[in-house]
């Protein structure tokens, strides 16, 4: 006669572990380029971006006029705001809208 073997699975206690959350996307903003401005780049740091879907956080305004480029501005982006820099050469310097 063959000794039959039983096999028990072992659980703990307790309801079984959530899954692990995927990682938040990273807060950006939107950002528009109006004016007459050659081009613009918003500075932090390292990065220089063009306008777009940004990361949030406070940027210098670098624009290009014909006469060069130009300190035009400071903007700080928050969490899903969407901004436009107007920038005009008469000015030389870059307004929010």
């Amino acid at each position: 006669r063959a000794n039959a073997m039983m096999v028990t699975e072992s659980h703990a206690d307790g309801p079984a572990p959530e899954p692990a959350a995927a990682p938040e996307p990273a807060a950006t903003a939107q950002v528009e380029a109006a004016g007459d401005a050659n081009q613009i780049f918003l500075i932090s740091g390292d990065r220089r971006l063009t306008p777009g879907t940004v990361p949030i956080g406070t940027y210098d305004i670098e624009a290009h006029f014909t006469s060069g480029w130009v300190l035009a501005g400071v903007v700080s982006l928050a969490a899903g705001e969407r901004v436009t820099i107007d920038c005009e050469s008469a000015q030389k310097s870059c307004t929010l809208q």
